[in-house]
């Protein structure tokens, strides 16, 4: 008897940010209901809102006729393949399909590079500026937000203030943090395009992909805080 296929999904943002659901057997619910495989508390998530499912080889995304909607990759989809990178977005909350290490094996697929190549260029851009070939650019897909509630979540928060009374060592923690961070989004804004017709704004897949585990591995931060308090 073959056996199911897997999945790993992880939440980048939402309410549920940084739960990771690592080699879920196929088919996989996602909603509020509890009957679901993964169970969302976002509001705005229907009860039986998506389902992720293999047919004939193929693992597919499918709204169930989800009240508001579920977009792959900023686009509305009724029933569409799903592969490691890709980004699921139901509700207010924000998945990406796959681990760092699928992804990055995605990529090499695409090329003739080794997985560890790929993985290196991928996970350690920030500090070390190496892109994967044009030749990947024509093979992934391209991403998009919407550009009004972007700029109405950025002016609606005030940047904290830093902590107070830390050591030293949690001083020099902080700041390497700081610096990671700082350059990952160096690297970005540095290899964003601007149309001069239009004035928006682009990032090549790759970059795009860059910010996405950048974005997860915050969340996983988060999630690391919140563990050790408990």
């Amino acid at each position: 008897m073959k056996e199911n296929s897997t999945i790993t999904l992880r939440i980048i943002d939402g309410i549920d940010q940084g739960r990771s659901f690592e080699s879920l057997t196929l088919p996989v619910g996602i909603g509020r209901e509890a009957q679901n495989t993964i169970q969302l508390r976002d509001e705005k998530v229907s009860r039986y809102h998506c389902r992720i499912f293999e047919e004939e080889g193929e693992i597919l995304l499918a709204d169930l006729e989800s009240t508001n909607g579920t977009l792959l990759n900023g686009q509305p989809v009724s029933v569409q393949r799903v592969f490691p990178g890709h980004l699921i977005a139901l509700g207010q909350t924000l998945i990406i399909v796959g681990s760092r290490k699928e992804i990055a094996q995605r990529l090499a697929c695409l090329d003739d590079l080794s997985m560890e190549d790929a993985a290196l260029r991928m996970l350690a851009a920030g500090n070390h500026p190496e892109f994967l070939p044009e030749s990947v650019v024509s093979e992934m897909e391209l991403y998009s937000y919407d550009a009004a509630d972007a700029l109405r979540r950025l002016h609606g928060i005030q940047p904290p203030e830093l902590p107070k009374g830390m050591s030293a060592p949690q001083t020099a923690q902080l700041m390497e943090i700081l610096l990671y961070l700082r350059l990952r989004m160096k690297l970005l804004i540095e290899n964003a395009r601007q149309n001069e017709i239009t004035d928006r704004v682009s990032l090549e897949p790759r970059d795009w992909q860059g910010f996405l585990d950048l974005f997860s591995r915050i969340s996983d931060y988060g999630l690391g805080l919140t563990s050790r308090e408990e």
